[in-house]
């Protein structure tokens, strides 16, 4: 929890920076206005003050809010990372270094340590991590293998991921007979920046790799939440559908579903390999 709390003091000191800054600006405007303009009460200016701190205010905190993907996720821009690695199994600091990310991002909506090590313990391949070729965390996906049972109840509303007991996920003998998947949480490291789309582009690749690996071309279902804005974008650009809009669900979030077919496979990673990725990605540690 360390990581979260230092990514918040520096989400607060940026919001100060950028609050302060226009401020001044506003200040500045309004005395000039006041001199230049005396035939206007100074009530005036005043209210336009204030309407200015107000929206600098909200402007400055929304705009340094922590991103899962960039707004263009997969843009033909040559970046380079150094070599990357996708790990599976993910080693245990690994697994903390992706929960203080998520709880970073999501907040209360993700999963505390305790929980997502109960799953990573029943099954260990449902959490991947990127990391560089110095052990660097990057980035981390979760996909969980439903039983038929777990994905009714998470389909109907009726739970949430903060529900989905190590019992609901089926064990790595079992994991390939899944017919629904759950994408229980993807991001990258510095989404913003131009490393951050590069990292993107590993990641979809990764998890391309990593599906094909584990369950190879069969047709089944992958459902996934709309927990952010840029996570709602990027499903709606791979065709996925609301099968439970937020308004019946415990999350007060809409629920995707897309058909994990060939094509949609080949689809991702034309995306991402728009970038050349595959050059300097490898994928490491997978084992059966």
């Amino acid at each position: 929890m360390g990581t979260v709390h230092v990514n918040l003091n520096r989400r607060i000191r940026e919001f100060l920076r950028r609050f302060v800054s226009i401020e001044v600006a506003s200040l500045g405007f309004v005395s000039g206005g006041i001199t230049l303009l005396p035939v206007i009460e100074w009530r005036i200016w005043a209210s336009l003050h204030g309407v200015i701190t107000l929206f600098a205010g909200m402007w400055s905190w929304w705009s340094t809010k922590p991103l899962q993907f960039s707004e263009e996720v997969i843009l033909d821009v040559d970046v380079e990372d150094g070599q990357v690695f996708l790990e599976v199994p993910t080693p245990y600091h690994m697994l903390v270094a992706a929960n203080n990310h998520a709880r970073e991002l999501y907040g209360h909506d993700a999963l505390k340590l305790r929980e997502v090590e109960k799953w990573w313990k029943g099954n260990p391949l449902v959490e991947a991590v990127l990391r560089s070729e110095h052990g660097a965390y990057l980035g981390y996906f979760d996909v969980l293998p439903l039983t038929e049972e777990a994905a009714s109840l998470l389909e109907s509303g009726k739970i949430d991921e903060h529900d989905i007991k190590p019992e609901y996920i089926m064990k790595q003998t079992e994991m390939k007979k899944a017919k629904t998947l759950y994408l229980a949480g993807m991001a990258v490291k510095d989404a913003g920046s131009e490393l951050g789309k590069s990292r993107a582009a590993k990641l979809f690749c990764g998890l391309v790799a990593y599906t094909r690996f584990y369950y190879g071309d069969t047709p089944r279902r992958i459902l996934a939440l709309a927990a952010t804005s840029s996570g709602e974008r990027l499903l709606k650009g791979v065709g996925a559908k609301i099968v439970c809009a937020a308004a019946a669900r415990k999350d007060h979030h809409d629920l995707y579903e897309m058909d994990l077919k060939h094509g949609l496979l080949a689809q991702v990673e034309s995306r991402a390999s728009r970038r050349g990725v595959p050059a300097r990605f490898e994928l490491r540690s997978i084992v059966t």
